[in-house]
């Protein structure tokens, strides 16, 4: 968002709400919360419903950032996901192009993330996975919006 003092974009931000299609099906989940995770560990984002017999998909933008205090990571990116449920049980697929990444580093760190989505009951879990090179002082974060194509997403 622009940097003007005398707009309160956070609170903006999170004003945003879901914006459905003429159908009233969620087409953009902003997601306006940062999320702690943690390095080489995998954490749950979000959730996709998949109805038995059928499908859901989406993609979504991220934004995950670290630091150890004196030196910085960021890299936003871009993924899509893919589900189907053939007799009540969902697989889905994850994936991101790390041509789509920008990506800065100081100090020659290195930042990776992997992404996963499991099956739990009738739902698909993405979630993320950071690797760096930093001894982080903060924890690392994310912000991210989700865009479903079908499927309701939930953010965990």
């Amino acid at each position: 968002m622009p940097n003007n003092p005398s707009k309160n974009w956070a609170a903006v931000a999170r004003a945003v709400t879901t914006v459905n299609d003429s159908a009233g099906a969620p087409r953009l989940q902003p997601n306006p919360t940062r999320k702690t995770i943690a390095d080489a560990s995998p954490t749950n984002l979000f959730s996709v419903a998949v109805p038995p017999s059928g499908y859901a998909g989406g993609s979504f933008t991220y934004h995950v950032r670290g630091t150890n205090g004196t030196d910085f990571y960021s890299l936003v990116g871009f993924v899509t996901y893919a589900c189907i449920s053939k007799g009540g049980s969902p697989t889905g697929a994850v994936l991101e192009v790390a041509a789509t990444q920008a990506k800065i580093t100081s100090a020659s760190a290195t930042l990776t993330v992997a992404w996963s989505i499991t099956a739990s009951g009738n739902t698909m879990i993405v979630a993320v996975q950071p690797t760096g090179s930093l001894t982080e002082t903060a924890p690392y974060d994310i912000l991210y919006t989700v865009t479903p194509l079908a499927g309701l997403v939930t953010f965990l």
